[in-house]
């Protein structure tokens, strides 16, 4: 393939990366539209492609939010209100569509995953510049880095692709450079004190080098439990002290369950250790105040709960757990459709796996590996740290995108090299 090519598509990514990393909203709105319209028209897709991304069930979700939001009475709803609650509905919708539609068939999945990592790596070290050299860039403090962790997204994404590009132990062993770059990455985001980004990285190396298949299917269901978890209402005698600057980092952890229940506190305290909680109660007590259609469909764009405080979190329009926020614009229905598209991602990735081990292409076996561990942190950051529906959607759609792209490449290339074994008699 030629290398212009190849040096080209990494360069793209590079740039898309660290605008998309480091853009505010409305530019990143703008060049995100403008990027998702080149690509569409420059890129026609397959259909079966776009299916097979789950995008239907994806775009759904924005579909029933917007139907709520012209049927819906429940809120005073401002125009800019609802026009920036519907760009973050359909913002992981042009995120995955810009994977699946960003390289050209000769392009090199491999190199742009490599120089991704790279970025991503610079951006952790730009974020944890002021804990790590006392640069005065950032403005992170030690005590900031206890109460509200460190921004170790970066880095999270960066150890994941690694993980992808290297699936056994014995391939990473083989490249020096990709393992400095997993312990380096790794040792950040336990020293930004993340307990979600920690629980991925976690979650993602048990996954990746344990070699019993039951102890993948484990991880997995381990993913999926959590993310129930705050449906069941199971609280402690009296409520944790979670959340303080003064708490040690194993209590938060200890108390993250308690944290995470959604659950209505009358004390100001109890609201400030376990806000995630507490503001989920508010979402779902709007929407079951909007009835039966409400409980459906939910109140729409522009729809938000008033929070106990004077300062910006009174008005709250999304929530630390995504799946409220989903339950919020668009219902129950909403939650059945991103459920759907979670579903179809992991049943993609067994499929690819599977065909992975029977045509030993290199090229399926990471696709199958980079989704299921894109997945499972989508999962994760939405239970916690908002996830896809927020002011900057995951990019772990992005990087679906390109494994769900690469899949289907070498599923074509196995097709035409097939049937040109059997025109040559081989």
């Amino acid at each position: 393939m030629p290398a212009h090519t190849i040096k080209k598509s990494s360069a793209f990514a590079a740039l898309f990366i660290l605008i998309y990393q480091w853009a505010s909203f409305l530019p990143l709105a703008g060049i995100m539209m403008a990027l998702f319209l080149y690509l569409i028209l420059s890129r026609p897709q397959i259909p079966a492609t776009l299916k097979a991304a789950g995008l239907p069930f994806l775009f759904a979700v924005f579909l029933i939010a917007l139907v709520s939001t012209l049927t819906s009475n429940a809120f005073p709803f401002s125009a800019w209100d609802v026009a920036k609650d519907g760009y973050f509905f359909i913002a992981p919708v042009l995120l995955l569509v810009t994977g699946l539609t960003f390289l050209r068939s000769e392009a090199d999945v491999t190199r742009v995953f490599r120089t991704a990592i790279y970025v991503l790596t610079l951006t952790s070290i730009i974020v944890y510049s002021d804990f790590l050299f006392g640069g005065g860039i950032t403005n992170v403090s030690l005590q900031s880095r206890y109460t509200y962790a460190l921004n170790s997204g970066p880095s999270t994404l960066a150890l994941l692709l690694i993980l992808s590009l290297h699936p056994t132990l014995s391939s990473l062993r083989r490249d020096k450079k990709a393992r400095s770059l997993l312990v380096f990455n790794l040792l950040l985001i336990i020293v930004s004190l993340s307990r979600i980004d920690i629980a991925i990285s976690l979650i993602s190396l048990i996954f990746i080098y344990s070699r019993s298949k039951l102890a993948q299917r484990l991880t997995i269901a381990v993913v999926l439990l959590l993310t129930v978890s705050p449906l069941f209402q199971v609280m402690p005698s009296s409520p944790m002290r979670v959340a303080s600057s003064h708490a040690s980092f194993f209590d938060k952890v200890l108390g993250s369950f308690a944290e995470f229940q959604i659950s209505n506190y009358s004390n100001i305290s109890d609201i400030n250790e376990h806000w995630r909680g507490h503001e989920a109660s508010l979402g779902v007590h709007a929407v079951e105040q909007a009835g039966g259609i409400g409980r459906l469909i939910g109140v729409g764009f522009g729809s938000y709960v008033v929070g106990p405080f004077e300062d910006k979190h009174q008005k709250i329009p999304f929530f630390h757990n995504g799946f409220i926020t989903i339950y919020l614009k668009a219902g129950f229905l909403g939650l059945i459709s991103f459920a759907l598209f979670i579903f179809k991602l992991y049943r993609l990735a067994g499929g690819a796996n599977r065909e992975g081990c029977r045509t030993s292409d290199p090229r399926i076996k990471r696709a199958a590996v980079t989704i299921v561990l894109m997945t499972n942190a989508i999962l994760l950051q939405t239970l916690a740290t908002h996830g896809v529906y927020y002011s900057k959607t995951t990019l772990g759609l992005f990087f679906i995108g390109l494994a769900i792209y690469s899949l289907q490449s070498a599923r074509r290339d196995l097709v035409v090299n097939g049937r040109s074994d059997v025109r040559s008699g081989t």
